[in-house]
């Protein structure tokens, strides 16, 4: 696993950590790199849970038949392998549960929903509500004076709340939006809302010459895969390896945004930084 650092100009002088598709795998390499950080704020933009059937998570707007069919491909793969690999990993709900818990003792938590989390169990929500986890799921927060908004997949909802982003993008101040998909960027980007922070697509889950080669949504050579994109849209490569097909050139990553910082921050050795960029927001 390795730490991803960008720092985005702004007001808000705020260090994000974001925490994307751990699907319930281990969580304790991200936890020990979360205590290293110690951000501000821990974002976790969806598919922390496994709540989902296999076929209903397919993402209906990517119209490419090659694209569609790959995509169901891997499914099947992936449901056909899911036991082999949750055994060999040790994925449980218990993981997410232990990573909310102790999270939150490091910075507050806030979360949106992902296509793998089409339903909050009744334990799920206790849990969520012991670790005083903030869910957005069309609603804000304010933390540190920025102003936190989520939107949940619309594998979930059938559509994107146009209402609520409209009331989101009319409140003054710095403002960060949790979105699981990015590909939803080409319709929110006319919204002025200052960051946008993703995951979904596992960096491309295959990477050549640090370009993803296929994503759910996207299909082959998707346009948002992984990094920085307008200076407003972070998407990580996620935290976890869930997919039968390995990953290739694409390790795991915890992503930190510095919003009003300079410089990188020199990590400690135990750190690997493959990328330390300075961006420019809204």
């Amino acid at each position: 696993m390795i730490t991803t650092e960008y720092s985005v100009a702004g007001p808000a002088g705020i260090s994000i950590a974001i925490v994307a598709d751990l699907h319930e795998f281990e969580p304790k390499p991200v936890l020990s790199r979360l205590s290293e950080i110690r951000p501000d704020v821990i974002a976790v933009p969806g598919d922390l849970f496994e709540n989902h059937e296999y076929g209903e998570n397919l993402d209906k707007e990517d119209d490419s038949l090659i694209s569609r069919l790959l995509c169901r491909i891997i499914h099947l793969a992936n449901r056909l392998a899911g036991l082999r690999w949750r055994q060999k990993h040790r994925c449980s709900k218990q993981n997410a549960y232990d990573f909310l818990m102790k999270a939150s003792e490091i910075a507050p938590v806030v979360m949106s929903l992902g296509n793998h989390e089409l339903y909050l169990t009744e334990e799920d929500k206790a849990v969520l509500a012991s670790a005083k986890v903030t869910l957005l799921n069309n609603s804000t927060v304010e933390i540190k004076n920025v102003l936190f908004g989520g939107i949940p997949s619309k594998q979930i909802t059938g559509k994107i709340d146009t209402e609520f982003l409209r009331r989101f993008s009319d409140l003054p101040g710095y403002k960060v939006l949790l979105c699981h998909h990015p590909e939803y960027y080409d319709k929110l980007k006319s919204y002025p809302i200052n960051l946008f922070l993703s995951g979904h697509c596992h960096g491309g889950q295959v990477r050549i010459c640090n370009h993803g080669i296929f994503a759910p949504g996207q299909g082959l050579l998707p346009r948002y895969h992984h990094g920085v994109y307008d200076g407003r849209l972070v998407v990580s490569s996620g935290c976890a390896n869930t997919a039968s097909i390995p990953r290739f050139g694409n390790e795991p990553e915890v992503v930190v945004v510095r919003v009003g910082g300079s410089q990188p921050t020199q990590w400690p050795t135990s750190h690997k930084i493959w990328l330390n960029r300075n961006i420019t927001s809204m």
